[in-house]
């Protein structure tokens, strides 16, 4: 390495021995261990250890046979490991002074104090002890026992940013001269020319997601133009991150200059990664950011015409290795590059894309009423041909009052006439009417659920203020309307989203013991068919802590579909645990352990459950639930 980029280190001792030296060049290695044994009059060995290096390298002498001038059986040893980070501010080493202050004093004359330059090898032969501090205020201070260590023995060394790469000096049996080589001061580091090595397009961790769908249908007799658009804002990440045991990244904290893995549609419609175009640039190795995926799109429908248009995007995961280099810039104007190496991992969103489907068939729109039409038509045949059919003839006295039925009959609206193949009754309407008609639909399937007893439920009345104490009141929304469909079903809605998220997350609901289900209100809702076997219930998954991201709730999807977390109730978390409301097949065995696993590691985690509901489904009862 050149000059210009470590300091250049004072060596304190004496010209005994043969050079040695252990630092880093320019490969992003810094000095990870160090250990030292010292003798009664000088260190004997020493022994150093970079990052990256499975093994030390030995200085001096560490066996007790070759220790002549030590005649005591006890050895004196000290090691320092840097934790990752860790810098040195301040350094201290001292030579052994080739002789005491009690010697030092026979030979001075009487009264005059005589200052030794003990960095030369003529007063000094060994080194005595080291001395340095860091900023985790941590201590190594450790040399020889027997002699005392002089004041003028000691030297400061210049330590530069306090990353120290390595040492060098001389040594035999003994360490004869010492000295710690330091990387001058650093002004900005960066990761660039970054490389993912095993990325390729079809990478399997895309998922289509859906944003967004209109259902429209033409019911005028002209054409009619219409319009799809919106967005949605979704979170995206990316984290570089170096192996541990590179050393010098762990100081720098550099910043990232890379193009990073996307996920884009192919002109065939496919998802796949590709690198992003333009190079990000980030202030750290993880960067989280939020993108805005718009979607708009206009047509004009003929008449009869039915579309349905959904928007979606790819959803993607990643976890590559990656290599790169990272570029040092010193306060000197001198810079120089290593290698590094890593895992990178990221979630990333195409944009958006529209399916669109169209139907021209009118036929096909209207099913159920050609058979409707079919079954009138033929009722309408056989009571024609009744023998018992009378026929009015205008102006007859066949009875009192048919002139006036006759009058009524004639002034009242004809329904309209249809051919035999004429099938789908027709109206026309302007686009506000549709779209408040469409808007009404949209609102009862985002805002509107349906309360289901299992018995005959009670009166409009009591159902009202039923729903006033357990969902206005302890849920904190507000309902907007509640109808009645029939005797066990209420179809209620709120004024939000996000406030019928929170009903279904206070499940379940009871009303004089027997269970109540709240069920999200579709378009071909029908009881016929159901069982009051899927509850919403809080889970507590331990652990984890309060985890509000996307990995919380893929942990509770591992349980059952997620109505939503705590955040979405609250600012704050109540528990200290990972918890979501999800729904639960109640019928079935509900897991008691959560495996998280990922290569070959695994923790494994317990899972609890905030009243899950005892119920018979004989009798619809709670408190025997060994008839479940």
């Amino acid at each position: 390495m050149s000059s210009d980029l470590q300091t250049t280190p004072s060596v304190i001792g004496g010209d005994g021995g043969t050079s040695f030296s252990c630092f880093a060049e320019t490969d992003g290695k810094t000095l990870q261990e160090i250990e030292v044994w010292a003798g009664r009059y000088c260190l004997k060995a020493i022994s150093v250890r970079l990052t990256n290096d499975t093994t030390p390298t030995t200085f001096g002498s560490t066996k007790r046979s070759q220790w002549a001038d030590d005649k005591v059986s006890e050895l004196s040893y000290k090691k320092f490991t840097f934790n990752p980070g860790e810098r040195i501010t301040s350094l201290s080493i001292w030579s052994n002074g080739l002789f005491d202050d009690t010697f030092q004093r026979r030979l001075r004359p009487r009264g005059v104090e005589i200052k030794y330059d003990f960095t030369k090898s003529s007063i000094s032969t060994r080194v005595g002890a080291i001395c340095f501090k860091t900023d985790h205020d941590r201590e190594f201070d450790f040399g020889m026992y027997s002699f005392v260590r002089n004041p003028q023995a000691k030297v400061r060394m210049t330590v530069g940013s306090g990353i120290c790469l390595g040492v060098r000096g001389r040594a035999g049996w003994d360490i004869d001269s010492l000295g710690f080589v330091f990387l001058k001061p650093v002004v900005g580091a960066k990761l660039v020319a970054v490389e993912y090595t095993t990325l390729t397009a079809d990478t399997p961790t895309i998922s289509e997601e859906a944003l967004d769908a209109l259902q429209e249908r033409n019911l005028g007799t002209s054409s009619q133009p219409w319009i799809f658009s919106g967005s949605k804002v979704v979170n995206t990440r990316s984290l570089w991150l170096p192996s541990l045991n590179t050393g010098l990244t762990g100081y720098l904290a550099p910043r990232v200059e890379a193009k990073v893995p996307r996920v884009v549609v192919t002109t065939s419609g496919k998802f796949e990664w590709s690198l992003s175009t333009d190079i990000v640039k980030t202030d750290s190795f993880e960067i989280s950011s939020t993108e805005e995926l718009r979607w708009n799109e206009t047509d004009i429908s003929q008449p009869t015409e039915s579309f349905l248009l959904l928007a979606s995007t790819g959803r993607g995961t990643i976890s590559v290795p990656f290599t790169g280099d990272v570029e040092v810039r010193l306060e000197n104007g001198s810079q120089f590059r290593y290698k590094v190496s890593g895992e990178y991992s990221g979630l990333s969103f195409s944009p958006a894309r529209i399916h669109r489907t169209i139907n021209t068939n009118p036929s096909t729109l209207a099913t159920e009423d050609n058979n409707a039409s079919s079954s009138s038509q033929n009722q309408d045949e056989n009571q024609t041909s009744t023998p018992d059919a009378t026929e009015v003839t205008p102006g007859s006295n066949d009875g009192p009052g048919n002139d006036i039925m006759f009058d009524a009959f004639e002034v009242m609206p004809q329904p309209p006439q249809r051919s035999e193949n004429d099938v789908v009754a027709k109206v026309s309407l302007g686009m506000t009417s549709i779209r408040r008609i469409a808007g009404r639909s949209e609102l009862l399937q985002s805002c509107g659920f349906v309360i289901y007893t299992v018995e005959c439920g009670p009166s409009y009345d009591d159902m009202l203020e039923w729903v006033k104490t357990n969902i206005t009141q302890k849920a904190n929304v507000t309902i907007s309307e509640m109808w009645v469909l029939d005797d066990r079903n209420y179809l209620v809605t709120v004024d939000s989203e996000k406030a019928r998220r929170v009903v279904f997350m206070r499940s379940p609901y009871y009303y004089n013991q027997k269970m109540v289900l709240i069920l999200p209100w579709r378009p071909d809702y029908g009881i016929q068919d159901m069982q009051p076997k899927l509850i919403p219930t809080w889970v507590n998954i331990h652990g984890v802590g309060p985890l509000f991201s996307e990995e919380g709730e893929e942990l509770l999807a591992a349980i059952g579909p997620v109505l939503g977390s705590e955040k979405d109730c609250r600012r704050t978390a109540r528990s200290p645990h990972l918890r979501g409301c999800v729904l639960l097949d109640i019928k079935q065995p509900q897991p008691s352990r959560l495996e998280i696993s990922a290569g070959e590691t695994k923790v494994d985690l317990l899972i609890t459950y905030d009243k899950l509901p005892d119920v018979c489904f004989a009798c619809h009862k709670r408190g025997h639930p060994e008839t479940l």
